[in-house]
């Protein structure tokens, strides 16, 4: 079985707690297991901060979320689409940071897309009709 849900909102900081909830009841709709939910939470949260702080350069905007869950027993599998207008910036070009080296000697940014890497199955970007599309998938 397939399901797809969308949720579109203002890319503001404070609209953190609806993304959570849409994310939780989607999530729960199609029996994702708690450790799993825990992970795909805090990677939406990552991004959706991340759009809210810079992709708008303090203008207004909106971010957009398509969660789209394949629920078969071989492996299950959500696919969550965060889209924006902002401007064009794909995180995956970046560098990852050393984490080997002292926190003190490394340049601020890039932790939060490297533990979003780590966490999802899979993540992919592409810019396409003015709009930032980035993938996040999880199976399990």
């Amino acid at each position: 079985m397939n399901s797809d849900s969308a949720l579109s909102l203002e890319a503001k900081a404070e609209r953190l707690g609806d993304v959570v909830r849409f994310v939780d009841k989607e999530l729960a709709a199609v029996a994702c297991p708690g450790e799993i939910v825990n992970q795909i939470e805090l990677a939406i949260e990552e991004i959706f901060l991340n759009i809210s702080n810079y992709a708008y350069s303090g203008e207004a905007g909106t971010v957009t979320l398509l969660l789209h869950a394949i629920t078969n027993e071989k492996q299950p599998t959500i696919n969550i689409t965060i889209s924006d207008q902002g401007k064009p910036f794909n995180p995956l070009e970046h560098e990852d940071p050393d984490t080997t080296i002292p926190l003190e000697q490394r340049n601020i940014g890039g932790l939060g897309i490297l533990l979003v890497k780590k966490m999802m199955t899979s993540v992919s970007y592409k810019y396409e009709n003015g709009r930032n599309h980035l993938v996040l998938s999880k199976s399990w």
